[in-house]
């Protein structure tokens, strides 16, 4: 909350993160790797496949098997994916 601490998460150096609705984090560390967890108390899990320079969740979050997670690549292409298990497509 707005008054709480802030706690380092070990495991991960991480640039960029998104949190979906259900506390899944999503996130994208300098070498463009995406990692997903189950929020604070997870452990970092390699998402393989396309390398992202940034990713976003939907509204509704993303699980195993659903929600959408959003990415842009290096050269700006943008990737949609249906939770972990689907592979990253290509939009436009």
């Amino acid at each position: 909350g707005v008054n709480g601490n802030w706690q380092k998460i070990v495991g991960g150096s991480m640039n960029q993160i998104s949190v979906g609705a259900g506390g899944k984090v999503w996130a994208v560390n300098s070498a463009n790797e995406v990692y997903t967890r189950s929020g604070v108390n997870g452990d970092w899990q390699k998402v393989v496949g396309q390398l992202m320079k940034d990713v976003d969740v939907g509204v509704d979050g993303v699980n195993e098997d659903s929600g959408i997670l959003w990415g842009c690549d290096s050269y700006t292409y943008v990737y949609a994916r249906l939770g972990v298990r689907d592979n990253w497509q290509r939009i436009g």
